[in-house]
């Protein structure tokens, strides 16, 4: 812009000085300011008679400073000619009075000491003493292992300019404590610009507007970083003085905004003109800059995404893909070409597979260093204690009062303390300090929080979501024990093709099923127990009595485990299972868990000389990113078969990896199937004869209890879908891993879902083999 001609005539309004004034602009600010006040002037249509009523036609305190910039230039060689009345010797004199009062009051020097200069250098080392001593009353807990996690990880995020995510359970401060670390690491001059993102504007605006709040008010702070809070708290909240306001003659250039807080310009301060933003993850972030005072470009160097997700958008797959994409483009780009970006972003998994689910996801980003914390690291053993203390809990609550309305029930908590030890046994909590003054202990907070909403609790304390529509084709236990056939147990359909046969070690006892299969995969469960044989309808595994070391005293864990396979085994696989045309059949193939004592396991099979029909197996549960067994590269001598691949383990024997995902969602649904569909799955319908010769119906409840104690969460990876199985707190799931075991041998010996029956021959020749095989028995007594 070029610079103002002077006006020539008096009678134009401006004042006499007016080329010198115009002369001594030299900057772009300085000779704006001018122009805008020459239009003033001329609108108000006046005269004045010198520079020193200029002052009056400024509006902000800002053009003040520049006014009295420009003045002090060329003070010493300005020749104003004298004021030919008292009245216009007394406008100088009020003019230059006012002038020098408002700089008084701009200025706020001199700036205090620090108060303890060895407390904040030890602060400057450790993040876990600067949040202790600065940010005492956010942090009024004991610290949790999740929390000491977190202090270390943003050290190393700030200090070396890495990644990381963090899960953590509402409530537990995470977002509090990332805020102050990135307060942290302005204040000591780590990082020069942090931006604050969070899932909308808003949250992005709360996060700057806590910090600002946190500067203008806490005291250790200013006690100790008085270049940062002492010239904030100066302005007593009045944000517009920022733009005047002078530390010992200089200008702080301090700017408050409703997105931007630039911190004091003050000489040798780390901090000096740091800048910290806020936005939201879908506004514009794209080239982020800041132009300092000196001329240089700002951009971000610290990144705080602070829950960048809400729940709308966790609920969407579209819209949780472009929130990923988002920030692994556009907001890691934000340092710009060759700049490095630090970041911390604490977060919540709402839904499975959303934005946070996936970042957290340490195959598909490695960089981001995920981690996922819970409230309750195990659950307690004894559930039915739990339910009857929320009976309790429900009932009384009800009789409550408005007032009462938040509270506790004291019967409850009572019930709780007379049963603590046995509630409690087998439950582990994150963090021990995390409950209410009316709770006895983290255990009763956690729990309380799972009885009284189980979805949201997963959802918002385990970081470990359940997908509301996982489950519904499947069965549920009550549907379950009405799929009965018209067969009693051990009794065979006429259509069975092939007997299959799993045993779940333990070591308190064995739990075995035998199921039938068709060749169209209609499977029948023919027979089921627990070994020993449990004189209750329903037990615990860990409350079974008798016990092997029981049934054979004398014998150490590994010897009752050999001695109960032999008997067990050795006694099913003798066994004639008679078809309903009379056709006997014997077990075609079995599995052994080899997961409990593999070794005790193997030397069993060697031993009874079972290595053609009874091998080893082990369940992997396979995730969408992994390669599935069906796609492995078949080699010599293996058997690769739907989901499960037969290969040489220990010593000589060949052992079964089995898809335990795949194998679980396939055998539930054979029960999901309707009844009489070809790939249907019953249970026989009658216990034996009694001695009645009368035939009594079959509970299955147990069952069926076990066959539902895992819940379904589908993940979605690439291009492939996933069923991830998860046991229910207190469930016991023995039985379902027999059932979807016997499911895989049912497709290892020839059944199939699709096709055509393959031929009549391969069922004479199992007939003629099992007649073969009682004949050899009767031929070597």
């Amino acid at each position: 812009m070029p610079r103002l001609k002077p006006p020539t005539p008096p009678s134009t309004g401006l004042p006499h000085g007016w080329p010198e004034l115009a002369a001594a602009a030299t900057t772009k600010d300085q000779r704006d300011l001018l122009n805008t006040l020459a239009r003033r002037i001329e609108r108000a249509d006046l005269i004045l008679h010198s520079v020193d009523g200029l002052g009056q036609h400024c509006l902000d305190v800002a053009e003040v400073d520049q006014l009295l910039e420009i003045v002090r230039d060329i003070a010493p060689a300005r020749s104003t000619p004298p004021a030919s009345t008292p009245y216009e010797r007394q406008r100088q004199r009020s003019a230059r009075y006012q002038l020098d009062k408002s700089r008084q009051v701009r200025e706020i020097g001199p700036l205090p000491p620090i108060d303890n200069p060895k407390r904040r250098s030890h602060a400057e080392r450790d993040l876990k003493f600067y949040l202790e001593t600065y940010h005492a009353p956010a942090f009024p807990f004991a610290w949790s292992q999740d929390h000491l996690l977190l202090i270390k990880r943003a050290e190393v995020v700030i200090r070396q300019g890495a990644l990381f995510a963090l899960a953590m359970p509402r409530g537990s401060g995470k977002t509090t404590l990332c805020r102050h670390a990135c307060q942290w690491a302005i204040n000591y001059g780590f990082h020069r610009y942090v931006f604050l993102i969070g899932a909308n504007e808003d949250k992005g605006e709360e996060a700057l507007q806590t910090i600002q709040q946190d500067y203008e008010g806490n005291a250790e702070l200013l006690a100790d970083f008085p270049e940062i809070c002492f010239p904030l708290v100066k302005l007593d909240g009045i944000h517009n003085r920022a733009k005047g306001q002078l530390l010992n003659g200089q200008r702080t250039r301090v700017k408050f905004q409703k997105r931007t807080l630039i911190l004091p310009t003050v000489a040798n301060s780390p901090s000096s003109g740091a800048v910290i933003k806020a936005g939201g993850l879908l506004s514009s972030l794209r080239g982020a800059n800041q132009r300092m005072a000196n001329g240089t470009i700002e951009r971000p160097s610290l990144l705080l995404i602070d829950d960048p997700q809400t729940r709308e958008s966790a609920e969407s797959p579209d819209q949780s893909s472009t929130r990923t994409r988002i920030i692994s483009a556009d907001v890691l780009g934000m340092s710009g070409p060759g700049g490095e970006i630090a970041a911390l972003m604490p977060c919540t998994v709402i839904a499975p597979g959303d934005m946070a689910d996936t970042i957290l996801d340490t195959e598909k980003h490695p960089s981001w260093r995920g981690v996922r914390t819970s409230m309750l690291l195990s659950f307690p053993e004894n559930m039915e204690l739990w339910e009857e203390y929320w009976d309790i809990f429900t009932r009384a609550l009800q009789g409550m009062g408005d007032e009462e309305a938040e509270a506790i029930p004291a019967v409850a908590t009572e019930f709780y303390r007379q049963h603590q030890k046995a509630m409690d046994k087998g439950a582990r909590v994150s963090w021990d300090a995390r409950k209410r003054p009316d709770e006895p202990s983290a255990i009763q907070h956690a729990m309380n929080l799972f009885l009284r909403d189980e979805a949201a609790f997963f959802s918002e304390y385990q970081n470990d979501p359940r997908d509301p529509n996982a489950d519904e084709e499947l069965l549920t236990a009550s549907e379950i024990v009405t799929r009965t056939n018209n067969f009693a147990r051990g009794e065979i359909p006429h259509e069975v093709d092939w007997l299959t046969l799993f045993v779940d070690c333990h070591k308190r006892a064995l739990m075995w099923m035998v199921m039938g299969f068709e060749w169209n995969f209609s499977g029948y469960v023919i027979d089921y127990g627990c070994f020993p044989e449990q004189p209750r309808p329903t037990f615990k595994m860990r409350r079974a009595n008798p016990t092997l070391q029981m049934k054979y005293r004398g014998s150490g864990v590994e010897g009752a485990l050999y001695k109960g396979l032999t008997e067990l085994i050795g006694g099913l696989l003798e066994r004639t299972w008679s078809r309903a045309d009379g056709t006997a059949l014997q077990i075609e193939r079995g599995m052994i868990d080899q997961q409990y004592l593999t070794s005790t396991v193997h030397k069993v099979i060697r031993d009874q000389k079972w290595t053609k029909t009874i091998y080893p197996s082990i369940g992997r549960e396979l995730t969408p990113g992994e390669t599935p067994i069906s796609q492995y590269r078949r080699k010599p001598g293996e058997v690769l078969g739907q989901e499960f691949i037969v290969r040489r383990g220990r010593g000589t024997l060949r052992q079964v990896m089995v898809d335990a995902n795949y194998w679980k969602s396939f055998s539930l649904r054979r029960l999901a199937t309707n009844i009489g569909d070809p790939g249907s799955c019953t249970l026989f319908g009658y216990e034996s004869k009694n001695s009645n010769g009368k035939r009594r119906k079959a509970n299955h409840e147990f069952l069926a209890t076990q066959l539902t104690s895992e819940s379904r969460t589908r993940i979605i990876g690439g291009e492939r879908a996933t069923d991830m199985f998860r046991l229910k707190p207190g469930g016991e799931n023995h039985w379902f891993d027999c059932f979807y075991n016997c499911h895989t041998l049912g497709s290892w010996v020839g059944a199939r879902t699709t096709g055509q029956r393959e031929s009549t021959t391969r069922t004479r020749n199992r007939k003629s083999l099992a007649e073969r095989r009682a004949a050899k028995r009767s031929k070597s007594r």
